[in-house]
């Protein structure tokens, strides 16, 4: 057996669940035992106890009212209306479990736990991921590859292959890279990941991006040409252009924002406000986005959807950027 068997975990008269082990385990189990007994915290499923029964089993007693990752990702809704976009529901999972990841993976407290991410391995309680040792302990080193081939993995149980959405793909294979280690820069701002934010935080996160953009461009004005020209290269349509190619004209014509030209200008406090062709504008823009919306349709996610067909890639540069200066936005903050 390579991992405990569950007993219990849907039965409303059980207090607690058990998995049960072979005596080949033990080892296994002690370690799981000592690390989330004695030290119990949000990022370990508790344990209440354990013993052996007659058999010899192992039995591991933990708390009920959790399920296991497999079983919560086959019962969340996982179709997605926009192909780019993934299931809301999986994108927060897969957020949680790299918060989670961050600590267990950089503290010594969670050294025995920390080869263990595997989808047999978490659990998931309220919500919010669990970690156990139910299968064997791998090199702590390979904590961040486990996570990406587990990403991998579900995505081709749900949807037949591992193609994944061009940015989840960008995100799992720049984690994948050899140099990135638990404490690089590129896992740390993973959980602020474009793709792994709802539609509200992916508006939030380019108006707090221009905000902190500029208070880095101000005290470095070296930063200034070389951050502007890479952003320009993002801008896949130019929105004061009278001369518009006919698909362009199109796009505009899909985009559900009132202004049809991208607000050129407006009027605040009897100042004409422009927005210049230029990436720089665009932030601006976003910042002032609820300016331009129709208050009686608004939702973030037309909003988003609108922006992510304006710009493709722009979100996604933006987070490569601030994550290079060592500027992390974390949009569910407030």
């Amino acid at each position: 057996m390579h991992y405990g068997r569950v007993t219990g975990e849907h039965t409303d008269s059980t207090k607690v669940l058990c998995h049960i082990f072979d005596q080949q385990n033990k080892g296994l189990v002690k370690k799981w035992t000592t690390g989330a007994y004695e030290k119990p915290t949000s990022e370990l499923l508790h344990v209440y106890g354990s013993a052996t029964d007659r058999s010899k089993d192992i039995l591991v007693f933990t708390q009920r009212g959790h399920e296991t990752l497999s079983r919560y990702l086959d019962r969340i809704y996982f179709k997605r209306s926009n192909p780019e976009f993934l299931p809301t529901d999986f994108a927060k999972i897969l957020r949680a479990i790299l918060r989670m990841m961050m600590k267990v993976l950089r503290e010594p407290a969670y050294e025995d736990f920390s080869g263990s991410i595997k989808v047999e391995n978490i659990f998931v309680v309220d919500r919010e991921p669990r970690l156990a040792i139910r299968s064997g302990l791998e090199d702590s080193s390979l904590g961040i590859k486990n996570f990406c081939t587990m990403v991998r993995d579900i995505w081709e149980k749900k949807h037949g292959d591992r193609s994944l959405t061009i940015e989840l793909n960008h995100l799992i294979t720049k984690l994948e890279d050899a140099n990135v280690t638990v404490k690089s820069k590129e896992f740390l701002n993973a959980v602020n990941y474009p793709s792994l934010l709802s539609p509200e935080e992916r508006v939030l996160y380019r108006s707090r991006a221009r905000q902190k953009l500029k208070a880095m461009m101000a005290k470095n004005s070296a930063t200034v040409t070389v951050v502007n020209k890479r952003l320009n290269r993002c801008l896949t349509h130019k929105w004061q252009s009278t001369n518009r190619p006919l698909a362009e004209n199109k796009l505009q014509q899909g985009l559900k924002l009132t202004v049809a030209e991208y607000a050129i200008t407006h009027k605040a406090n009897n100042q004409l406000i422009c927005y210049p062709d230029t990436a720089v504008g665009f932030l601006r823009f976003c910042r002032n986005l609820e300016v331009h919306m129709d208050h009686t349709k608004f939702t973030f996610e037309d909003a988003d959807s609108d922006l992510t067909k304006y710009h493709p890639n722009f979100l996604l540069t933006l987070h490569d950027i601030l994550t290079a200066y060592d500027i992390f936005v974390d949009p569910t903050a407030f």
